[in-house]
């Protein structure tokens, strides 16, 4: 019987056919026994942030639930963007996809590969806004408020 850990995730693609990236993402994590998708946003195009590339990203977010502990979790996800060509370089660059563990359940996290509530997730426009969409009255840590 699967608990109900309750995680977001925001996911991102600027290369090949960026909706069919997110769909198909989606499509692989939630494939798992042990994770399933509650919600998932709508798809927004928004402009790269934080570098310089032509193309414009989708972005969503999703809401999962799912008997996994954090860092597992985090490496299933890994796994996903892994096997859907993302390659990871020693700085920011286009992508097929990426996938962000915002929130899980109201933990603070911090390790060498997982930091949760995502540190930069309230800079980001292409986070909050489909967050929101799914969440408006999602609770996030109190010492992680801007």
């Amino acid at each position: 019987m699967m608990s109900d850990h309750t995680v977001y995730l925001s996911l991102g693609s600027n290369l090949g056919s960026r909706e069919d990236n997110i769909l198909r993402a989606v499509s692989e994590f939630s494939s798992e026994k042990d994770v399933r998708v509650v919600n998932l946003s709508s798809l927004y195009e928004t402009k790269p942030q934080d570098f310089s590339t032509k193309t414009n990203f989708i972005n969503a977010a999703c809401e999962l639930k799912t008997s996994l502990e954090p860092l597992p979790l985090f490496q299933k996800l890994s796994a996903v963007e892994s096997g859907m060509g993302r390659r990871r370089g020693p700085g920011l660059e286009d992508r097929t996809i990426d996938i962000d563990v915002l929130l899980y359940d109201e933990l603070e996290i911090s390790t060498d590969v997982l930091v949760v509530p995502h540190p930069r997730m309230f800079e980001r426009p292409f986070v909050m806004i489909p967050l929101n969409e799914i969440a408006p009255r999602m609770r996030i840590p109190p010492t992680t408020r801007p």
